[in-house]
């Protein structure tokens, strides 16, 4: 799989999980009453206790898109868009920077 594969699948990936986290707060919005008697039915849980847990789902699954689909997502957008037309440009120039930072010292024997 190559760099651009990697990021459409990272792409699509927060994008499915942005709808269903979309989803999921529009229902618990808008058919908050259906949702805990539902739930509350299936689990025995107390309807009470419900909102609490919603807001704690809801906050945990936007944090794990953030750190999982998008934020990746948008690391492997940035050497696409630093990537030089022709060799040597400003992304080889960034990468062998990095690593002389790194402590690698035989930096030009490097095949990029």
């Amino acid at each position: 799989m190559d760099m651009a594969q990697l990021t459409a699948v990272f792409g699509w990936m927060t994008l499915i999980n942005l709808g269903v986290y979309l989803l999921s707060a529009g229902l618990i919005v808008f058919a908050r009453a259906w949702i805990v008697r539902l739930q509350s039915r299936i689990t025995g849980v107390p309807a009470e206790a419900w909102p609490g847990i919603y807001v704690d789902f809801l906050g945990r699954y936007k944090l794990a898109i953030l750190l999982f689909n998008l934020a990746p997502w948008l690391a492997l957008l940035v050497p696409e868009s630093l990537a030089p037309s022709e060799p040597g440009g400003i992304g080889i120039i960034c990468v062998t920077g990095w690593l002389r930072f790194l402590g690698h010292t035989k930096v030009d024997e490097v095949v990029f």
